[in-house]
């Protein structure tokens, strides 16, 4: 008998199916961030800044030496470890040509062990894309997405750093313990219209406990432009955003979710009268 049906996802709309398994346009279920999965690599390029790692239910646990917190993921300076691994599309490899956009959230589910003890420690991770660069260069690693911290002289809050290599813009709360992350989708510039394309914009939105709206922030602009033939790689960076003196080593623990929504049709659908 012959099939009619080509192999593939049964789209939401469909009459058949079963419900778990229909997917819509542009829709990706969220994956839970776990860098000592398969897949991951580690470069550490100051072996003593990670004391422990840990992966359990409750997510990603974290405990850092104190005597490291000059190690910095920033704007400027990279020299922090690094988990890292390359992106794969609904074609394949991710590149930096492709139409898509990354989403992040993070939850943290344990306050810093500094939280009670003279306040907190600027103590957390950076997570985001980045070229090739990122598996081993301590500085000018192309990147962008998010630091996400234990904001210093705070008894637990969070606060983040939205941004990149061109620039980071801070986005803090009293009430952020959670956040949804969002890096805009790359494009060529018109000015040179090389396949080259930039991602300009990260935003931020801090939620309480509950989801619940408390603040938003954007970066500033970022120009760094990526080779569009080039793969994309997600990687995860614990690290401290400034020194603090007379503190235990930090530890924290987060819940680490990424989704990417990638456009086979790289923004240039049909148009279908009477579709919706």
């Amino acid at each position: 008998m012959k099939r009619s049906r080509v192999p593939g996802p049964i789209q939401n709309t469909a009459p058949i199916g079963n419900s778990g398994d229909r997917v819509g346009p542009f829709t990706s279920p969220w994956v839970s961030l776990d860098p000592l999965s398969s897949g991951w690599s580690l470069t550490n390029p100051h072996s003593d800044v990670i004391k422990t790692v840990s992966v359990d239910s409750n997510g990603i646990k974290f405990q850092l030496e104190i005597d490291d917190d000059n190690r910095r993921w920033n704007q400027t300076t990279q020299d922090s470890p690094r988990y890292y691994k390359k992106l794969q599309g609904d074609r394949g490899p991710l590149t930096w040509g492709d139409k898509f956009t990354m989403e992040f959230l993070v939850w943290r589910t344990a306050v810093d062990a500094n939280a009670s003890s003279g306040g907190q420690d600027d103590a957390g991770f950076v997570v985001g894309i980045a070229d090739a660069s990122c598996v081993s260069d301590t500085s000018d690693v192309e990147w962008v997405g998010c630091g996400v911290y234990s904001r210093k002289s705070a008894a637990q809050e969070i606060m983040f750093q939205a941004g990149g290599d061109t620039e980071v813009t801070s986005v803090q709360n009293s009430a952020f313990v959670r956040g949804y992350i969002q890096i805009n989708p790359p494009f060529d510039e018109q000015s040179d219209a090389d396949g080259n394309p930039a991602i300009h914009r990260v935003t931020v939105n801090g939620l309480d406990a509950n989801n619940r709206f408390e603040g938003q922030g954007v970066s500033g602009n970022q120009t760094h432009e990526f080779v569009g033939t080039d793969p994309v790689y997600l990687f995860l960076s614990p690290t401290f955003r400034s020194a603090t003196s007379g503190l235990a080593d930090p530890d924290f623990t987060f819940k680490i979710w990424y989704r990417i929504n990638e456009d086979p049709e790289r923004f240039d659908p049909l148009y279908v009268p009477n579709q919706g």
